[in-house]
């Protein structure tokens, strides 16, 4: 049955952080809140938690109203950005606090919950380590126990907020992939919030795009990413390309090149966008159909792509290619080529972040 959230609205002061907000998560679906600063994430995070309370709207936890319950009975396992973990405990002291915490009546045995805390740490990769203190783990490890903690309690809902955020890039990616790993093992309903895209559309099984207390898109990484429901949801998920364009008898117009338009949304406007990702923006030597004249301005091969600056003389453009085709170009910092789209979005709006 998983979370159900119905129309959540919650304002500070004046700011809405959440405006009429529904999410359905399904039981052991891991899903994504990404979004910039201030999208309302966090906020609905905490809210789904209990940490928050709505001004209107209501959550089901496996079918239960989470407000009518307390919040022991909500059975949910929260993990922080900064590890929140005691510093003058072990780890496996660390682990073991939620069940050592619970009333007597609830309370397992010594010999249960050393068994419980040391097959969560072997899970987690750091049964070895179940004597040092905190100050002696790195920080991805730290994160680790956080996890291994929260899952403890045998919670039926995992929150966890920006639970990367604090780590370097190399850990980040090893730790995201462990994430997913996990996840596939245990199979606990769980949803994380985010502001790192790529994160996002590697980890989760659907994710849930918010700006401006709203949800813009919700879908797959493959839905998100290559569907986008609006402008924000294209810009926001990558690099991209703006060209500003004229629409006239319902094209949109790439220089003198008339372009179908693929959003009724544009039918009726004088102006539109064309978003184009920077792998999807083709350089040339010479003067093809629908391209336009531009000068390179830099070029930076170091990496697994190509990437190139360029600038039409008002506007710079970034493209990307393998490094095969960079040799076949032989392209040179001050020559004039031609830059044409592969692929390409139209919208009405223009949402530069």
């Amino acid at each position: 049955m998983g979370i159900k959230v119905n129309s959540l609205t919650k304002t500070f002061n004046q700011f809405k952080a959440l405006d009429n907000v529904s999410l359905d998560v399904k039981d052991g679906e891991l899903v994504a809140l990404l979004g910039p600063s201030g999208s309302g994430k966090t906020t609905l995070l905490r809210i789904i938690g209990g940490i928050e309370t709505p001004d209107a709207g209501e959550i089901l936890i496996h079918g239960q109203d989470s407000f009518q319950l307390n919040a022991s009975d909500r059975r949910v396992g929260f993990v922080f950005q900064h590890y929140a973990l005691f510093k003058n405990m072990s780890v496996f002291e660390n682990v073991a606090f939620g069940l050592r915490v619970k009333t007597k009546k609830e309370r397992p045995s010594k010999v249960h919950i050393r068994d419980k805390v040391m097959e969560l740490l072997k899970l987690v990769q750091l049964d070895n380590m179940h004597n040092r203190l905190p100050s002696e783990l790195s920080g991805g490890q730290r994160q680790r126990v956080a996890l291994a903690r929260a899952l403890a309690i045998e919670p039926k809902v995992l929150l966890l907020d920006e639970p990367f955020g604090a780590l370097d890039a190399k850990v980040r990616r090893d730790l995201r992939q462990w994430l997913r790993r996990l996840h596939d093992e245990i199979h606990i309903t769980s949803i994380f919030v985010t502001h790192d895209q790529e994160e996002a559309l590697e980890v989760a099984d659907r994710v849930a795009v918010m700006n401006e207390g709203r949800i813009q898109q919700i879908g797959t990484p493959d839905e998100v990413y290559h569907k986008p429901a609006n402008a924000f949801v294209y810009n926001f998920l990558g690099s991209v390309n703006l060209f500003h364009c004229r629409v006239e008898g319902g094209k949109a117009f790439f220089g003198d090149v008339p372009l179908e338009l693929e959003s009724k949304e544009v039918e009726g406007k004088k102006d539109a966008t064309i978003y184009i990702r920077p792998h999807l923006l083709e350089i040339d030597r010479k003067m093809g159909k629908g391209a336009l004249s531009a000068k390179v301005v830099h070029i930076n091969a170091a990496g697994p792509v190509v990437r190139v600056e360029l600038t039409d003389g008002k506007n710079i453009f970034n493209a990307e290619m393998m490094h095969e085709r960079f040799r076949s170009l032989d392209l040179k910092k001050g020559e004039e080529v031609y830059i044409s789209p592969k692929e390409r979005k139209i919208f009405a709006e223009d949402y530069s972040i």
